[in-house]
């Protein structure tokens, strides 16, 4: 269950043994904020919170994108990362790379309350990510 969550990194807590399978999916999906019996700790957009967890899952299997919405996409990213989108070599890889930075920048501007354009993401020497 844990996997098909796509939640390897979330810890189980001890008590889990007890939860029924519909309360670990919720656990899961919840990136590890929603226990059972808790109320979801999930802010509204604009509100902070240092530990929060963000999960959406894309399937970018199906999305053929034409050339024209493909290139006003890459144009919303900055010219390092639509060149980084670009280096993979097959074209599914290129779309999971072009979605995850999307999806990264959507949650920092919509959870921060910055403009798309203010958002500003640098990766570590292991090209990690990380809001600057």
């Amino acid at each position: 269950l844990q996997e098909e969550c796509l939640a390897d990194d979330v810890e189980l807590p001890e008590n889990a043994d007890a939860w029924t399978v519909s309360e670990a999916r919720e656990y899961f999906e919840s990136g590890g904020t929603s226990r059972p019996g808790q109320p979801a700790s999930v802010p509204a957009a604009g509100e902070k919170e240092s530990n929060l967890q963000i999960r959406w899952a894309v399937d970018t299997a199906e999305w053929d994108p034409q050339e024209a919405e493909w290139e006003v996409l890459l144009r919303t990213l900055p010219e390092e990362e639509a060149t980084r989108v670009m280096k993979f070599h097959f074209r599914d890889d290129q779309k999971r790379a072009l979605v995850s930075r999307l999806l990264q920048r959507h949650a920092c501007a919509r959870y921060l309350s910055l403009p798309h354009g203010e958002v500003q993401i640098l990766r570590t020497k292991g090209r990690k990510p990380y809001l600057a």
